[in-house]
C-alpha cells in the first residue's frame, strides 16, 4: 500500500504517545516470550515423532509440524509486531494508489526472517569460540546492589556499543560495491513505508559478523530478561523509523533514531545522500560528520535513481533490481 505525506500533529502529548506506542508493543513482544518456547517444543516432538514413523503420511505431517516449528519460532512474533505497525501506519497516514505486490512485500518479510535465521545458527555453530570478552558481568557472587548497578551499566555499554557498530557496518555498506549490491535492495523502495522496508539476507549475515560478532567479544554477562525487552523496544523503534505515518519523536528526535531522521538516509535528494547512518542514536552521525538535521514538512521522496525496487523473488534473492530508464543516473556507493 502506498501513502501520501504523513499528517503534522502538534499536539504537546504526541511525543508522549509514540513513546508510549513504542514501550506498549515491545513488552507485548516480550510478553509472548515465555509462550514460544512450550509450543516450540511441541512441535518439534511432533515433528520427530511423525518422521520416524515414516512413510508417506508420516514424512507429510512432519513437513507440517516443521513448517509450524518456523511459524511459532521464527515467524510469529515478528510478523505480528510488523502487522500491528502497518496498521497503525494505514490509519495515521493517509492513502495513496494501491500498491500492487503487498503480497511479495509479506513473502520477502517473512523469507528474511528464515533466511537471516538459519544464517545466524550457521555462523554461530560454524566459528570458532571467541576469546574472554572485555567487559564480563557474570559474577553471581557479587552483593545484589552491586550485581543491580553493574547490570545497568552493562546493558548502556551494550546498547552503545551496538549502534556504534552498527553505524560503521552501515557505512560500509554504502562504502563498498559488494556490500552495497545487497544493502541496495533496502534503499530501493520508491515510496518508503515500513512494510517495504526490505533486507537482504546476505546483509544479515555481514551485519552478524560486523555487529554480533565483535560485540560478543566485548561483552558478555547481559541479563537477558532485561535485554529482550530492550531489543524488543528498539525493533519496535526501528520500525516506526521506516513508517510514514506521523509518529516521530518531535525534540526528542535528536536523542533517539525516528523516521524524519532515517528518511533522509533514504533520500534521493543529493543533498541527503550518505547522511543519518545511525539505527538508534543520532549521536554517532553528529561525532562522525554525517548528521543532517531533519526539517519540517513532508517526508522526503526515497529510492534508487535509475532502479525499481524488487518486483518478484528472483529480484529480491538474487539482488537484481530491475532498471528505469525515465530516471537519472543512480547514485554510487559513497
Amino acid at each position: 500500500m502506498s501513502y501520501a505525506a504523513p499528517l503534522e500533529l502538534k499536539s504537546r502529548w504526541f511525543m508522549p504517545a509514540v513513546l508510549l506506542l513504542i514501550v506498549l508493543l515491545s513488552a507485548v513482544v516480550t510478553w509472548t516470550e515465555p509462550y514460544i518456547a512450550p509450543a516450540a517444543a511441541h512441535q518439534k516432538a511432533l515433528l520427530v515423532e511423525s518422521f520416524a514413523r515414516g512413510g508417506l503420511a508420516g514424512y507429510a505431517e512432519a513437513a507440517v509440524h516443521a513448517a509450524a516449528w518456523v511459524f511459532v519460532v521464527i515467524v510469529f512474533r515478528p510478523m505480528l509486531l510488523l502487522a500491528a505497525v502497518v496498521l497503525i501506519e494505514s490509519r495515521l497516514a493517509s492513502r495513496g494508489e494501491e500498491r500492487k505486490n503487498l503480497a511479495l512485500a509479506w513473502t520477502v518479510r517473512a523469507a528474511f526472517l528464515i533466511f537471516a535465521y538459519a544464517l545466524g545458527l550457521l555462523l554461530a555453530r560454524s566459528l570458532p569460540a571467541l576469546p574472554g570478552p572485555l567487559f564480563d558481568f557474570t559474577d553471581s557472587g557479587s552483593p545484589s546492589w552491586l550485581r543491580t548497578a553493574q547490570m545497568a551499566v552493562l546493558l548502556l555499554i551494550t546498547v552503545l556499543a551496538t549502534d556504534f557498530f552498527q553505524y560503521w557496518a552501515h557505512r560500509s555498506f554504502h562504502r563498498f560495491r559488494f556490500l552495497w549490491k545487497f544493502h541496495a535492495v533496502h534503499h530501493s523502495p520508491r515510496d518508503l513505508d515500513v512494510l517495504h522496508a526490505f533486507q537482504h539476507p546476505v546483509e544479515a549475515a555481514a551485519t552478524w559478523f560486523l555487529v554480533a560478532l565483535p560485540l560478543g567479544a566485548l561483552i558478555a554477562g547481559v541479563d537477558a530478561g532485561q535485554f529482550s525487552l530492550l531489543a524488543a523496544f528498539f525493533l519496535v523503534q526501528s520500525h516506526l523509523a521506516h513508517t510514514k505515518a506521523p509518529v516521530h519523536l518531535g525534540p526528542l528526535g535528536g536523542l533517539l533514531v525516528d523516521n524524519r531522521f532515517h528518511f533522509i538516509h533514504h533520500s534521493r535528494e543529493p543533498r541527503h545522500f550518505d547522511r543519518n547512518f545511525a539505527a538508534i542514536f543520532p549521536v554517532f552521525d553528529r561525532i562522525f560528520g554525517t548528521y543532517c538535521k531533519p526539517e519540517p514538512g513532508p517526508l522526503p521522496k526515497t529510492g534508487l535513481g535509475d532502479r525499481l525496487p524488487p518486483q518478484r523473488l528472483s529480484h529480491y534473492f538474487l539482488a537484481h533490481l530491475p532498471p528505469e530508464d525515465r530516471q537519472p543516473a543512480d547514485r554510487p556507493p559513497a
